[in-house]
């Protein structure tokens, strides 16, 4: 006797949160999710090793409230995020940091965009905070794009262009599309930091609409032991190293001749400000050197604008010099 077929549940949105040794954060994080979660949302948790308590904690989350809980080893954040998107049943995905939260009409507000605009990008502001003993004191970051982007208008086709000027690379401040990350076959790069870098390029290259919401949906924590503001010698080290890999990739998408023009300045501009931001990390040439490819690095060199020509010429060898600046 056959078995009755399962009916696979979809919804409209899937949002995701990749957990690592986050304890004292992960309650305040989930818990902004799930008290305005509805039947058209799910939330899909992933712990990706936790050494500290915060399994425990979900543990007792998913007591009282609903949700997906996946437990693996510790393989990194890419890892963890592509779980959650395979294991998504959205027609979007919306990614949350797990030391951050969302705001209480986060849900709302999304799901009014959905229905009224169905793109594939729908953005929004984020507010960064410290906390202080005082309550949250807002960081030195700006977030918000209103001065930038229109609110509930469907930008596509030419109109795209307001996207690529007004880049930022968390996909904390995005919700996308599943069928176009699959449509692409885009999923994060393993094994680095600044993952974002890669997989939000990617992302505003291969979207044909966006929507944005001029309000704050994302609140983003700024922490001294955070992924992205340590700063030890290792941290720097594989800073610099990741973005050289983020850098060959957006070099090998300039040199494919696959996208328009207004296409090839937008990478050329991700790869001019990886330069820029990756130069300026306090290293030694003795490290750098190893993950600069001269060969690569001149075939796409006459696309790249002169800042970043400028600080290639600090960092090659003499004998490359020469050819850049004759590019």
């Amino acid at each position: 006797m056959r078995n009755p077929e399962v009916k696979i549940v979809e919804f409209k949105i899937s949002v995701i949160v990749p957990v690592y040794n986050v304890e004292n954060y992960i309650e305040e994080c989930l818990v902004s999710i799930l008290k305005q979660k509805t039947k058209e949302v799910e939330l899909i948790v992933v712990n990706d090793g936790s050494s500290d308590n915060s399994l425990g904690v979900m543990q007792k989350l998913k007591e009282i409230y609903d949700f997906e809980l996946i437990d693996q080893k510790n393989q990194g954040i890419s890892v963890a995020r592509n779980t959650g998107i395979q294991a998504a049943k959205g027609q979007y995905l919306a990614f949350v940091d797990s030391d951050d939260f969302w705001d209480k009409d986060a849900v709302k507000r999304l799901l009014d965009v959905i229905d009224e605009y169905q793109p594939d990008m729908i953005r929004y502001n984020a507010y960064p905070f410290i906390e202080k003993e005082s309550g949250l004191k807002r960081a030195s970051v700006n977030y918000d794009l209103g001065s930038k982007l229109q609110e509930d208008f469907l930008y596509e086709n030419g109109d795209l262009i307001a996207n690529y000027d007004s880049y930022l690379s968390s996909v904390c401040l995005y919700s996308i599309k599943k069928s176009v990350l699959l449509e692409n076959q885009l999923s994060f790069e393993r094994n680095i930091i600044h993952e974002d870098q890669l997989f939000s390029t990617q992302l505003f290259l291969a979207i044909k609409s966006m929507v944005y919401m001029d309000c704050v949906v994302y609140y983003r924590r700024y922490r001294g032991d955070s992924i992205t503001t340590n700063r030890s010698d290792k941290q720097l080290k594989n800073s610099y190293t990741s973005y050289q890999v983020v850098i060959k990739r957006l070099e090998n998408l300039l040199s494919s001749n696959h996208y328009s023009s207004d296409s090839e300045s937008f990478i050329s501009d991700r790869i001019n400000e990886l330069y820029g931001v990756s130069n300026s990390i306090p290293l030694k040439f003795s490290f750098r050197k190893q993950y600069i490819s001269q060969v690569e690095t001149i075939s796409v060199i006459k696309k790249i604008k002169v800042e970043s020509k400028n600080i290639l010429k600090n960092m090659l060898p003499k004998s490359v010099i020469s050819k850049i600046t004759n590019r």
